[in-house]
């Protein structure tokens, strides 16, 4: 700690730290298979392979991600009012920290897509700001169409290989594995 009055506390990271934590599958970390999911507690360290190749990976391909759980009725909610979803979606979400491994062939293909629907994104609002401008309002629905497909696009692409699908009790199941990758886990978890 410095001496500096003005400077801001420094936070605790929550979850594991690949750098320093030991890669323990199961065991303290208690990590299930059932069916085509991974039941395991937030700050669970998979092992050294890619989720969806199971190749061996080196630790600097390890990612630390954060990913949110809800219930699907909140859903429901977006008939009632966008904010009073958002206001119950950040109420009752749940949050899992998992360091997980991924092929970085794989990674870098998901990072090139976003990066073509964002320019499609990019540039269908350019059609539109010029649509307004030059009061081609028929052409202007079709942009405004357009820009909200490519923004569900987006987020349908830019989501990563793993997703939780179920919480319950403190035990998030993550769904989004290689069937080889849940075997080794079932391996790991029996020795």
């Amino acid at each position: 700690m410095s001496d500096n009055p003005f400077e801001s506390p420094l936070a605790e990271p929550e979850g594991p730290d690949p750098a320093t934590d030991e890669m323990l599958v199961g065991g303290e970390q208690e990590v299930y298979v059932e069916g085509d999911c991974l039941v395991v507690r937030s700050g669970t360290i998979l092992p050294l392979r890619c989720v969806k190749t199971n190749a061996p990976a080196s630790p600097k391909n390890q990612i630390r991600k954060e990913m949110y759980w809800a219930p699907s009725w909140i859903a429901l909610l977006i008939l009632a009012n966008v904010v009073i979803l958002l206001i119950v979606y950040l109420a009752v979400r749940k949050k899992c920290v998992l360091v997980y491994s991924e092929d970085p062939q794989l990674r870098s293909a998901r990072h090139r897509r976003v990066l073509a629907v964002s320019l499609v994104a990019v540039a269908i609002t350019l059609g539109l700001i010029l649509s307004i401008a030059y009061e081609a309002f028929a052409l202007t629905g079709f942009a405004v169409l357009g820009l909200l497909g490519a923004l569900i696009a987006l987020l349908i692409v830019g989501r990563g290989p793993i997703r939780p699908v179920k919480h319950k009790e403190g035990y998030f199941w993550i769904r989004g594995f290689s069937r080889e990758y849940l075997q080794e886990c079932l391996l790991a978890a029996s020795a």
